[in-house]
């Protein structure tokens, strides 16, 4: 990890017992369920929850064998939490099959700061494995200060991260002329 992860996050502990179900596979919805119930890890204002959704395309060949990694970004030139292998994170431990065919995986991460709002993700792989090639079609990022929701983004991408484009960025952040027209739109004529 770089410095600014190496600051900023915290692996969780993960307790098989609250994770499996009969079949050895997680319900997503028992997953999520757990995620949210225990972001109550930093007492509110001490610093965040991060919980990351991960949905990997229902198609033939869709899961990845590479190692997948994510940063956190709240402006488009400043990412704050960069995680080299998000599995590392991942909220159904270490023998579960992460990023295949149709899964839908949850990743918790801690940070020492405050919430930011994440408007912008970097999500790609090493191109490693027998598979590298991954069609991804969302990831949401859901912030909680204590057990207090502080927002919700849901990232789209619909698309084959592969040989040549091993890297993402999707953004919502606002460029500055977008910020600047709105607000003229907000201010009065006369104040400008």
């Amino acid at each position: 990890m770089d410095k600014t992860s190496q600051e900023f996050c915290m692996l969780v502990p993960y307790d098989m017992a609250t994770h499996v179900n009969g079949t050895g596979r997680l319900k997503a919805s028992q997953e999520l369920a757990r995620a949210k119930g225990n972001a109550v890890n930093f007492p509110q204002g001490q610093g965040c929850t991060y919980i990351v959704e991960v949905q990997t395309g229902d198609r033939n060949w869709a899961g990845t064998s590479a190692t997948v990694d994510l940063r956190l970004c709240y402006n488009q030139t400043a990412c704050f939490v960069y995680i080299p292998d998000l599995t590392d994170f991942g909220l159904a431990g270490p023998s579960h099959k992460y990023f295949q065919r149709g899964n839908l995986d949850f990743f918790r991460i801690l940070t020492k700061k405050n919430c930011h709002d994440v408007c912008k993700i970097t999500i790609g792989h090493d191109n490693a494995g027998t598979s590298p090639d991954w069609y991804l079609d969302y990831v949401k990022v859901e912030a909680y200060d204590g057990s207090v929701p502080k927002f919700e983004n849901l990232f789209v991408v619909y698309q084959w991260i592969a040989k040549g484009q091993l890297h993402l960025n999707v953004t919502h952040c606002p460029t500055i002329k977008a910020a600047a027209a709105q607000l003229a739109y907000v201010l009065p004529s006369s104040a400008i």
